[in-house]
């Protein structure tokens, strides 16, 4: 191996390395914002973040600037065995 395909390689795994690290620390961020954020702003300032959430998703709701709506957590199969595109339409029949 010359030098130059050394320095690739170890190149490689530092950007993997501090890639997962940088996930991992991202994903650690948000759940502590989470679990023990306070809103700092707006209509629920000082309320936590986990009982704001239920409350600005009810407003939104509400005043219709927003919709109610779910995604399948994995892949959809029908009955036939037929792979399912789920989608949120305004009507009982697509």
């Amino acid at each position: 191996m010359t030098s130059r395909s050394y320095i690739v390689v170890v190149v490689v795994v530092v950007v993997v390395v501090a890639s997962v690290a940088l996930r991992f620390a991202k994903e650690r961020c948000y759940k502590l914002g989470f679990n023990f954020g306070v809103m700092t702003c707006g209509k629920y300032a000082g309320e936590k973040v986990t009982v704001a959430k239920t409350k600005v998703r009810a407003d939104m709701i509400a005043e219709g600037l927003a919709a109610d709506y779910y995604e399948p957590d994995k892949l959809v199969v029908s009955r036939s065995g037929d792979e399912c595109v789920v989608s949120f339409e305004d009507q009982w029949c697509v």
